[in-house]
């Protein structure tokens, strides 16, 4: 059919076709002979498709997927003995296992990455993997570890790392109660300028948390709003699933149960995209109690379905990767 219609293309008999299709088959052919043509890839060429691949993905939120083909760039990075390689790519699957919420699977990964940009003369490098592992731990309630892992990545040269660092212990120091000194750590990160909508959302959340803390929850709903919105132009469905059933959690507190359930069931849905199935099932069942008790029946049986669906997934074993 493609022949045919090529040589239709450039005056052969049959059908005329409008100089616009003559183009367009012409183009055609032109890719179809230089593919032909062109010589395999290189084991170079193919880590980096693979690479940009999982960057796309990762950029889309895609975290499971992105992790995977984070894999096949690992392995062919390990391959050629390409260490720089290595590094850079186990701290990129690393933080991506590690927004799905397997920190369990994200953590010798990034300690690597660590590692290897160590042994490579590379210490400010390592900064970033050791930030991303000081944040696994906090988040598995290892926080002795988390302290240590933050403190080397505050010595990092860049003002995201740092900024995320000193979010992170001040988020430490809130949880065992020195809520002065963490507010200290919160204006301090603040004054490092970094722009990264990440570091801002995650700051903002630190910052909402510490306002609940000290009872202040206009101050708190503030600060969760301006972290969802930075966690959403993130593409980081996780940190925007906390943020909305934060904000959620508040506002059925003051019992304004519609507004509470739509954001409960908005958290469920980030959750669930995230592939975080218990955090998708809790915020679920709470937009149903919100609905329930505001007249929605539809809504809360919807919402309950939806729970019983993300509790049933949460326990059932399946690869740690998969969307």
């Amino acid at each position: 059919m493609i022949s045919r219609r090529l040589r239709v293309a450039i005056g052969g008999t049959g059908p005329k076709l409008s100089a616009r299709s003559a183009l367009i088959w012409a183009g055609i052919s032109a890719t179809i002979a230089a593919c032909g043509s062109a010589p395999p890839a290189s084991r170079t060429t193919l880590q980096h498709r693979h690479e940009a691949d999982a960057d796309a993905a990762f950029t889309m939120g895609r975290y499971g997927l992105a992790a995977r083909r984070y894999q096949h760039s690992v392995s062919m990075a390990r391959a050629r003995d390409d260490q720089p390689g290595v590094a850079r790519l186990l701290l990129r699957q690393g933080t991506a296992l590690a927004a799905l919420g397997k920190c369990e699977l994200a953590l010798p990964r990034l300690r690597e990455s660590a590692a290897v940009f160590i042994q490579l003369g590379q210490p400010e490098a390592a900064r970033r993997p050791q930030l991303a592992v000081g944040r696994c731990l906090a988040e598995t309630g290892d926080k002795a570890g988390a302290q240590t892992a933050l403190e080397l990545a505050q010595s990092s040269s860049d003002r995201c790392v740092r900024a995320e660092s000193l979010a992170g212990l001040g988020a430490l120091q809130a949880q065992r109660g020195e809520l002065a000194a963490a507010r200290e750590r919160y204006d301090n990160a603040a004054k490092m300028g970094c722009k990264s909508q990440g570091a801002i959302a995650l700051l903002a959340y630190n910052r909402g948390r510490l306002a609940q803390k000290q009872q202040r929850p206009a101050a708190a709903r503030s600060r969760y709003k301006q972290a969802a919105a930075a966690f959403a132009q993130a593409h980081d469905e996780g940190g925007l699933a906390a943020s909305l059933l934060a904000l959620g959690q508040l506002a059925a507190a003051n019992e304004q149960r519609l507004e509470a359930g739509d954001l409960l069931r908005r958290a469920g849905h980030a959750a669930w995209a995230a592939t975080r199935r218990r955090q998708a099932a809790l915020a679920f069942g709470l937009a149903a109690e919100q609905f329930s008790r505001a007249g929605r029946k539809a809504d809360a049986k919807r919402c309950r379905a939806l729970g019983r669906a993300a509790l049933r997934q949460a326990t059932q074993s399946s690869p740690a990767t998969r969307r």
